[in-house]
């Protein structure tokens, strides 16, 4: 187990939002996402930054896999 694994207790709360990325018009991408809150406690009013800037902002990516 790495030290980005998210292991949450039974019924602990989550955010999980739902997005559907357009092109052209045309949805090209769904993105699920569970947000651990303890984590990241403001990940849900995005009229002023987007999800991904705010979860850059708090954790900035250090390795990707696809």
């Amino acid at each position: 187990m790495s030290r980005f694994d998210a292991r949450l207790a039974s019924g602990a709360r989550i955010f999980h939002s739902i997005m559907v990325h357009f092109e052209s018009g045309l949805p090209i991408q769904i993105e699920d996402r569970f947000v651990n809150p303890a984590i990241c406690p403001r990940y849900r009013d995005f009229r002023a930054i987007t999800p991904n800037a705010y979860l850059t902002a708090i954790a900035p990516t250090t390795r990707a896999d696809r």
